[in-house]
């Protein structure tokens, strides 16, 4: 390709990784953790976000491992992945407050459904490409 007319176009977007923690193996069994996620998807249906994926809800699709302190063994529990695709790039600030209140609400719904206060909620970011 030798003129930029014949270059790939691209649009720069943002993926936005949600970790919801299900069913902590070392505690009694929450179903209500399961009422978290749809009351997020609810939450996330009046944004303007324009898609997203997510693991499944009912197979222990992923497991985390995570321990409180550096030693000792790892406590188990199953994980819910949501995959949220935004079109702000993730240098906008505005992305940054969307994010900021994403976790808010994820933390706000498992103190209520789940009778917890979920304090490692996982977000990460990550840019990425998508040829047009």
């Amino acid at each position: 390709m030798t003129s930029r007319s014949k270059l790939p176009q691209f649009e720069r977007r943002t993926w936005i990784d949600c970790r919801f923690p299900m069913n902590r193996l070392a505690t009694t069994l929450r179903p209500n953790q399961v009422r978290v996620v749809m009351a997020f998807l609810s939450f996330l249906e009046k944004t303007d976000i324009t898609g997203l994926t997510m693991s499944s809800l009912m197979d222990n699709i992923y497991t985390g491992f995570w321990r409180p302190t550096g030693r000792g063994p790892f406590d188990k529990e199953n994980v819910v992945t949501l995959l949220i695709d935004h079109p702000l790039d993730k240098d906008d600030p505005k992305l940054w407050v969307f994010v900021a209140t994403m976790k808010s609400e994820m933390q706000k719904l498992y103190e209520r459904y789940a009778d917890q206060k979920e304090e490692d909620v996982w977000i990460t970011i990550h840019s990425i490409d998508r040829l047009r």
